[in-house]
């Protein structure tokens, strides 16, 4: 055997692959770590549900918090009219006219829309000529969104014998669903009050309904607001419960009126109490 041919057989041929490294010290091969195809499709796939259910989370917060705001808003409007309201029939005073207290039982849009006449000295009179009471009205009128209704208050500081005309009309709140009045005379609730045939008490009127004349012991007040839909197919009424529009605010409440002139009468005979 000839040098070449001991030398060639020496040689030790080593292939190298792209993922294999090669120790010359030691002429070791090593595999080269890594994922297979099916690691990386689990792990793609639990990725895809951990997000899936983090932005489901994130979304329900949002929507939750939405609602939780409109409602917070809702509910505030509604207190202000409430409160609004009470602060003028608490100073009830008897109109100059044929009736001294109005209430008129209405509906308007398949709604509760009542209205209120009466005078109060919650006012401030800051022209000549004004009095220390004016005359004031509370009315619902139609919205051109559906299912919602407006507040409206009229005001006159020039008090006359036709108090439910006159004055300066001025908007109070949108997004009303119902308005509700009722009347308490010492004995019983009524849905209206008054009447404009001058009816004046006497020594016949315990004949007549107790809410044919005079001022009545207590007013109970109900409402509800709800913000109108953004959808223009969709109208407060026809919401679905848990949808992110339903967020009404129902308030309700009962007014006493110190000028009332029949709770004297009505606990002279011995009335109910509320």
């Amino acid at each position: 055997m000839n040098a070449k041919g001991a030398t060639d057989k020496m040689e030790t041929k080593i292939e190298i692959s792209p993922c294999a490294t090669v120790d010359y010290h030691t002429k070791k091969v090593h595999a080269r770590e890594g994922f297979t195809l099916i690691e990386i499709l689990i792990t793609s796939a639990i990725t895809v549900i951990v997000a899936g259910g983090a932005y489901g989370c994130l979304r329900a917060a949002i929507s939750t918090q939405s609602m939780v705001n409109e409602r917070m808003d809702n509910m505030q409007t509604a207190r202000s009219v409430i409160r609004l309201i009470t602060e003028d029939l608490r100073a009830t005073t008897p109109m100059l006219g044929e009736s001294e207290f109005l209430g008129l039982d209405r509906i308007i849009k398949n709604a509760e829309g009542d209205n209120i006449d009466f005078a109060t000295k919650n006012y401030s009179y800051s022209r000549p000529g004004e009095a220390d009471f004016c005359e004031v009205s509370y009315f619902v009128t139609s919205s051109d969104v559906e299912g919602e209704l407006i507040l409206m208050r009229r005001r006159d500081p020039t008090p006359d014998t036709k108090p439910i005309e006159g004055g300066q009309i001025e908007m109070i709140a949108r997004g009303l669903r119902y308005l509700k009045f009722e009347y308490y005379d010492g004995a019983e609730w009524y849905d209206d009050w008054g009447s404009t045939d001058n009816i004046k008490p006497d020594q016949d009127s315990l004949l007549l309904p107790g809410n044919l004349y005079g001022i009545p012991s207590a007013v109970r007040i109900s409402l509800s607001f709800a913000k109108p839909s953004d959808n223009p197919g969709q109208t407060i009424r026809t919401r679905q419960p848990g949808s992110k529009q339903e967020a009404p605010a129902n308030l309700q409440t009962i007014v006493f009126i110190h000028a009332s002139t029949k709770a004297d009468s009505k606990n002279s005979q011995g009335g109910s109490e509320i």
